[in-house]
């Protein structure tokens, strides 16, 4: 999981998280998420649900 930083593809990423607030799936395999308002995000499948 990543948020928008400096060496980006700015225009990909807000095509992608236009309207999102959640995290969302970047890659071809749904792997990578980008988490558009930079906020934080408790991730319930993650083992210890860390945030």
């Amino acid at each position: 999981m990543f948020i928008r930083g400096n060496h980006e593809d700015f225009e990909f990423l807000a095509e992608a998280g236009a309207g999102y607030d959640a995290p969302v799936p970047v890659d071809a395999y749904q792997k990578i998420l980008y988490l558009p308002n930079g906020g934080r995000f408790t991730c319930p499948s993650a083992p210890l649900g860390w945030t």
